[in-house]
C-alpha cells in the first residue's frame, strides 16, 4: 500500500512546479511542498511534522550540491587580463573544476577573439620535461596548470600576446547555497530546470532512509538516479583531466 501511494505522489508533485522557459521549475519554498508530500509529512500543523523546513533545507543544499559535482552540469566562462609579469591567475571564487582553457593568439595587427585551446600539464610534469621552466622566456603561451585556487600560463606572454580577456576558462560552477524560499536551484539557470525534480527525489530518499522505509527509499532513489543519469548524458561534460580532485 505504501508504495502505491508513494508512486501516485510522484505525478501529484509535478502540479507544485511553476512554469517559466517551457519547463517547470522549483524554488526552495516549492521544493519543500513537493518533498512533504510524498514524504506524507505535510500536517497544517507545523509542530506535528517529523522534518523540519531546517532539516529540509539542509538536505536540498546536499543534493544540489551531489548532482552538480556528480554531472558538472552548472557551467560558466570567465575571462582574465593578462600581463607579461604574471604567470598565476586566481580563479573564479565559484570555480569548482576546470573543464577547458583557451588563449586569444590575436595580436596588434590581427582580429581579437583567435582563441585556441591550451593543453593541461601538472606543475610536476613542467618540472620533468624541464627543471628551469619558470624561467623561460616570455612567448605564446603554450600550456595551463593548476595549483591551489590559481591557474598558471606557460611561457609568460610577452608584449604581442598579452592583454584583456586573454586567457578564457571554461569552468564548472560550484552553486550557490539556498537560502530563501524564493530561491531556485542551480543559480537559476533555466536550462536545469527540467532537472530540479532529481532534487526532490535526492531529498525524500535521503530522508526515507534515515526513517528505515526501505522499500519506499529503492523507488525514490531509483527516481533520482533515473533524473542523475539523464542530466549526466545531456551534458557529457569532459574534464581537460581525469581527476576526482575537487576544489
Amino acid at each position: 500500500m505504501k508504495k502505491t501511494v508513494l508512486i501516485g505522489l510522484v505525478f501529484l508533485s509535478l502540479s507544485l512546479g511553476v512554469k517559466a522557459h517551457s519547463a517547470y521549475y522549483y524554488t526552495v519554498g516549492t521544493l519543500e511542498d513537493a518533498i512533504r508530500v510524498l514524504l506524507r509529512d505535510d500536517n497544517s500543523d507545523t509542530t506535528k511534522r517529523r522534518w523540519s523546513d531546517a532539516q529540509l533545507l539542509d538536505r536540498i543544499n546536499l543534493i544540489q550540491q551531489a548532482m552538480v559535482r556528480t554531472t558538472l552540469c552548472l557551467q560558466d566562462q570567465y575571462k582574465i587580463e593578462t600581463s607579461s609579469t604574471t604567470r598565476e591567475y586566481r580563479l573564479p571564487a565559484d570555480c569548482l573544476k576546470v573543464s577547458r582553457v583557451s588563449y586569444d593568439v590575436s595580436t596588434s595587427t590581427t582580429a581579437k577573439g583567435n582563441y585556441y585551446k591550451l593543453p593541461w600539464t601538472s606543475v610536476a610534469g613542467l618540472d620533468s620535461s624541464l627543471s628551469t621552466w619558470e624561467d623561460n622566456a616570455a612567448g605564446k603561451p603554450q600550456e595551463y596548470y593548476e595549483r591551489e585556487n590559481y591557474i598558471g600560463i606557460n611561457p609568460i606572454p610577452n608584449a604581442n600576446y598579452y592583454g584583456p580577456d586573454k586567457l578564457r576558462i571554461d569552468y564548472v560552477v560550484n552553486p550557490s547555497s539556498l537560502t530563501a524560499s524564493s530561491d531556485i536551484p542551480f543559480n537559476d539557470d533555466y536550462s536545469l530546470y527540467p532537472f530540479h525534480e532529481g532534487i526532490i527525489y535526492g531529498v525524500v530518499s535521503l530522508c526515507l532512509w534515515s526513517q528505515g522505509e526501505m522499500s519506499e527509499f529503492a523507488i525514490a532513489e531509483a527516481k533520482y538516479k533515473e533524473i542523475m543519469a539523464l542530466l549526466e548524458k545531456t551534458y557529457n561534460t569532459q574534464l581537460d583531466r581525469n581527476t576526482n580532485f575537487t576544489r
